[in-house]
């Protein structure tokens, strides 16, 4: 046979005054308050001037890069060959490896402006936020207002079939 569990008395549960009478600790303690600070930015600059940058796409994926000694470089760290950790060379508009392998690893561009070109973020928001602090130009579809209503879920689909399915006629 089980033994109840017993809830436990806590601080909270006794009020504690001074000797002028005032609580000592409330019942209820304050809240705490959020602090005063600025929102932090959807994206903080990385092109410097006076650096070699540019744009890589491999597999899907876009990155800013930077060109140090004719070695390339994301997010701080020397690229290598996914394949066989070689070293990675630009030969016009690819990347390959100088590796052994000498397989083609993707496409380069030293126009800045290729990273929303191609697609290295697809959040209307982030791209705006991206242009600005990298001082990119937008892409001509970044511009145009949205011309059509956004789905915002599949269950109104859902929903609108259930109610067919039932005989449910909204029209009415």
């Amino acid at each position: 046979m089980k033994k109840p569990h017993t809830v436990q008395t806590r601080l909270t549960d006794f009020e504690e005054r001074d000797s002028s009478g005032k609580k000592v600790n409330p019942s209820n303690p304050p809240k705490y308050r959020r602090d005063k600070r600025p929102p932090a930015k959807l994206w903080r600059n990385i092109i410097k001037d006076g650096e070699v940058w540019g744009v890589f796409e491999g597999d899907d994926t876009v990155l800013f890069v930077q060109i140090l000694d004719g070695k390339i470089y994301a997010h701080g760290r020397e690229a290598v060959c996914k394949y066989c950790s070689g070293t990675l060379e630009i030969r016009g508009s690819q990347i390959f490896c100088a590796g052994e392998c000498g397989v083609y690893q993707g496409n380069f561009s030293y126009d800045l402006n290729a990273y929303l070109k191609w697609d290295g973020a697809k959040s209307l928001t982030l791209r705006k936020a991206i242009a600005k602090e990298e001082g990119l130009s937008l892409e001509e579809r970044d511009h145009e207002p949205i011309h059509y209503t956004p789905q915002w879920s599949v269950l109104y689909e859902f929903e609108e079939e259930s109610d067919a399915s039932l005989g449910i006629d909204d029209t009415e």
